[in-house]
């Protein structure tokens, strides 16, 4: 514990950008939340330093700018709450946007978000209710949104991810974002000669189970002796060892 708090949980980051036509910038992020039962609290903080490109390909006076932003959740049952307010402190005070999120999982494939958000420089709010359906391939969510100037609409959204597995060239298809998720493919068969190659002679070995060491994960091989393991850390390196007592009897 810190200063009584069951936690501190902080973040930092910078990134450089730039461009031969646009400028450059500088941008430094902060981060700092702990929780408090049920409460949930965070701070963010933006600084970001801007230079822009002349048209003589020089460059222009430099301006700076911090924005600051405060999130509390709360948790009630299954039901779960956000309120989020931002605003900038530099050159000059000005309020950003407020946003408030309820969510509530309904059961194992049905939810449901109920969202509202002012934008105070537009001076605009919106409110949305959505409805989500979770099935192992996709997501589908049918939602209507409604502006304060009477604007109104209806929308469903469909939400997947596909990819190509390596060994059989099957087209995969998940709900969950394939693009920050690594997968591990591992193909178990008698391998006769020693060569460790499959031959066309040889027998790929169904139902066999194979583990992931660092990874901690583990699945069962295929009819084509294939095991996928999903949902691993993208670039992470892991041994990788057959359950012997899966191993058909010889």
């Amino acid at each position: 514990p810190v200063a009584g708090l069951s936690y501190l949980l902080y973040t930092l980051g910078l990134e450089r950008y730039s461009d031969s036509i646009v400028g450059e910038s500088l941008r430094f992020r902060g981060k700092l939340g702990t929780q408090l039962g049920r409460l949930g609290l965070s701070n963010d903080i933006q600084w970001t330093r801007s230079t822009p490109r002349t048209s003589d390909g020089g460059t222009g006076a430099s301006s700076e700018a911090v924005r600051l932003a405060h999130q509390a959740s709360l948790r009630l049952g299954r039901v779960r709450n956000r309120l989020r307010v931002g605003y900038d402190v530099s050159p000059e005070f000005a309020w950003v946007d407020l946003q408030a999120n309820t969510y509530w999982p309904i059961n194992d494939r049905w939810s449901s978000e109920l969202d509202l958000q002012h934008d105070v420089s537009l001076e605009r709010t919106r409110g949305q209710l959505r409805v989500n359906l979770e099935h192992p391939k996709f997501t589908l969510s049918p939602r209507l949104t409604l502006d304060n100037d009477g604007t109104y609409g209806a929308f469903v959204d469909l939400r997947l991810s596909t990819g190509v597995e390596p060994m059989t060239g099957r087209v995969h298809v998940q709900r969950r974002s394939a693009a920050r998720d690594g997968t591990l493919a591992v193909q178990v068969f008698y391998d006769t000669n020693g060569n460790g190659v499959l031959d066309d002679d040889e027998q790929p070995l169904r139902d066999v189970e194979v583990q992931a060491i660092q990874a901690r994960r583990s699945a069962i091989t295929d009819i084509n002796g294939v095991a996928l393991m999903r949902n691993i850390r993208p670039l992470q390196t892991s041994d990788v060892q057959v359950v012997p007592a899966s191993l058909p009897e010889a």
